[in-house]
């Protein structure tokens, strides 16, 4: 294998065991069992798109690694959002497609078709990838209602009775 080639994967893989074992060390500081399963899933999805990277040669890009670390971060690692702020799933709904068909499109550009076919054939892969995933997100609902599908708002019942007691000092001061 080419020396520059060597020395650029190596680069790739000290960034992606850096960010591993940084995550390893926000895990032991929380030591949570939530966290853990989070985190888990965020390092196996950037350690299986390096050796995905590696072994097939895609050879992609910074960006593209900028774009795993973002879906993975933000999709796995930041997910108690969801339950926080009901505009988060929508704002990652709208991201990670656009970030994952840079992604796609990185791949099928070695393909021998025309332009448009190139981009019809990953709006195909995207939409058919998400929908799959969609659709387990529903089974894992469905089964062991885990409650992924839609967004669910946790307010604790410390807040829930301060916006109850605010609705009742406002309805008083109203009459």
């Amino acid at each position: 294998m080419d020396p520059d080639k060597n020395r650029k994967y190596r680069i790739k893989r000290r960034v992606i065991i850096g960010i591993c074992v940084f995550i390893l060390i926000v895990l032991y500081l929380f030591k949570n069992a939530s966290f853990f399963i989070r985190a888990l899933s965020a390092m196996s999805l950037l350690v299986s798109f390096y050796l995905i990277d590696r072994y097939f040669d895609l050879n992609y890009q910074k960006h593209h690694y900028f774009f795993i670390v973002f879906i993975a971060f933000f999709g796995f690692i930041l997910s108690p959002f969801y339950y926080l702020y009901p505009n988060y799933d929508k704002i990652l709904h709208f991201i990670q497609p656009i970030f994952y068909a840079s992604i796609v499109y990185h791949m099928v550009k070695r393909l021998d078709l025309e332009y448009k076919w190139k981009i019809i054939f990953v709006l195909f892969i995207v939409i058919g990838s998400l929908a799959l995933f969609e659709i387990g997100e529903y089974l894992l609902d469905y089964f062991f209602d885990l409650k992924l599908q839609g967004v669910f708002l946790r307010i604790p019942s410390l807040q829930r009775s301060l916006y109850r007691n605010q609705l009742l000092l406002l309805n008083q001061h109203l009459l």
